[in-house]
């Protein structure tokens, strides 16, 4: 989503309906572009769509983490909630 597409949104004199509404397209069109230039390299007969298993990962690694600071010592809290958020703004 480009800067300069809200921007326009906002100065134009229209009702906040049609404002969502041409935000929500913008949008989609974002994601449709990036679906289409995501990496799907292909082993043998199937493609491996390598943005949902990284996906997959990272969700894991933070349950397993969370799960583990449940008996980490106090300092580890700290650490883990910088790493979590890390992990989360990484997915993005």
């Amino acid at each position: 989503m480009h800067i300069a597409f809200i921007l326009q949104i906002t100065k134009d004199n229209e009702p906040m309906s049609n404002q969502i509404d041409k935000f929500r397209q913008e949008a989609e069109r974002t994601r449709d572009r990036s679906m289409e230039r995501e990496w799907r390299p292909k082993i043998g007969d199937r493609e491996l769509p390598i943005r949902q298993i990284t996906v997959h990962i990272i969700d894991w690694t933070r349950k397993l983490g969370n799960l583990g600071m449940q008996f980490a010592p106090s300092p580890g809290g700290g650490v883990w909630a910088v790493a979590t958020f890390l992990l989360q703004v990484r997915r993005l």
